[in-house]
């Protein structure tokens, strides 16, 4: 299997510099290569390296293997955290309160 590697993407018409981060791969009998990747961040005005949340989610060893990053970018959240905590406190609000908890609309919160 081929390594993952940067792929710049230059719009024309905003002048912004999309990365992505992903392989190429020849497909017999076609005349254009199969291409995997996806978009981890932009580079700004100034040249810097701007990330998104894919590139967050991304692994240490995949983040450092990009050479975009000196150390890692650590995510402050974890897929499916942030709704959790937002559900708990939405039930203790409503329990304090004395409102009803319904239990659907809480759980579509809890879904990942």
């Amino acid at each position: 299997m081929q390594k993952d590697k940067l792929i710049r993407h230059l719009n024309k018409q905003t002048n912004v510099t999309y990365l992505y981060w992903g392989r190429s791969t020849y497909v017999a009998g076609l005349k254009f290569p199969k291409v995997e990747k996806k978009c981890i961040g932009k580079i700004n005005n100034k040249g810097e390296f701007v990330p998104n949340k894919t590139f967050l989610a991304l692994s240490v060893e995949q983040q450092m293997e990009t050479g975009l990053v000196d150390e890692p970018y650590l995510s402050p959240y974890t897929r499916g955290d942030v709704p959790r905590l937002v559900a708990s406190e939405l039930r203790k609000r409503k329990i304090k309160h004395g409102l009803p908890v319904d239990t659907r609309h809480v759980s579509v919160y809890v879904q990942k």
